[in-house]
């Protein structure tokens, strides 16, 4: 099952299911999203068949929050499906507002939502991914960023980076209807943090959320940008603790846009977006 923004601004859902295709080894022949395998003889690539597909929200680029975006979406134990996104006044503006959106019935009928808090909005400007443990806990990971001022820019392009934020996390324990304040989680190294991906719980409970450090809007503080941060709690969120997951090691390079995963347990997956001399590519 996966969720798509699509180009009209309408957030949209997808099932699927998997199946298996063979790709020679050649050279890619200009299409940029045809696999290129590394290695001589041939190439196995994982891929999602869909069978069923639908409207989650249509946005409406002349209402205040007009713009949506960074779909995630879970299924509680009851079998509801959930889908977390945020909207925003227009690209760039420093209020994204996050949102549930719920379907008794698989995303057969149309969805509900609500804003998770909306007591907040005016104050901070907040992105927020779902996730499930393995034991059907709901979790959200992400970050905030104070409002100083409405339509104020999130990014700065003369410095390359965020208006300084915190991370935080939060859960709900009567499936999504209602949630938790959000939590702090301390930044363990100086900058500002890009999180678009939610948390990961591993089967024996242990908490997983990483972030790329991103320089500020203050010039004097340096950042590291060729590391991800890894973020480690055994105690439900109470304390964390950090390492370097990975470097990459070209040099003058940065990771963006990163995720983590469990794949076949014991082993957990990170992906994400490797700058290297300002072109982007996949890690």
């Amino acid at each position: 099952m996966g969720l798509r923004l699509s180009i009209d601004n309408v957030l949209a859902w997808n099932f699927g299911h998997k199946g298996r295709a063979r790709f020679p080894a050649v050279k890619n022949p200009g299409n940029t999203h045809a696999p290129v395998p590394k290695r001589r003889g041939s190439a196995t690539m994982t891929f999602i068949d869909p069978i069923d597909q639908g409207w989650i929200k249509r946005i409406d680029p002349s209402q205040p929050l007009g713009r949506a975006g960074g779909a995630r979406c879970v299924i509680t134990q009851p079998g509801c499906l959930l889908c977390s996104f945020v909207t925003q006044s227009r690209l760039g503006s420093n209020d994204f507002v996050p949102a549930i959106a719920r379907s008794g019935d698989g995303g057969v009928t149309r969805h509900n939502e609500n804003i998770i808090w909306p007591d907040l909005a005016e104050r901070w400007s907040i992105l927020a991914s779902i996730s499930r443990s393995p034991g059907g806990a709901l979790l959200l990971f992400g970050s905030r960023t104070p409002i100083d001022e409405p339509g104020e820019p999130f990014w700065s392009d003369q410095v390359q980076g965020l208006k300084a934020n915190e991370l935080i996390w939060a859960g709900s324990d009567n499936d999504g209807q209602t949630w938790s304040d959000p939590q702090p989680i301390s930044l363990p190294v100086a900058g500002a943090a890009e999180a678009p991906g939610p948390m990961c719980v591993t089967r024996d409970g242990r908490w997983l959320c990483c972030y790329c450090p991103y320089p500020t809007f203050d010039p004097a503080i340096r950042v590291d940008r060729s590391r991800v941060i890894l973020l480690v709690s055994d105690d439900r969120g109470q304390t964390w603790r950090h390492t370097r997951s990975c470097v990459v090691l070209l040099h003058r390079s940065a990771a963006s846009k990163l995720n983590i995963c469990a794949t076949l347990p014991p082993r957990i997956s990170a992906f994400s977006w490797r700058d290297r001399n300002s072109q982007c590519r996949r890690m």
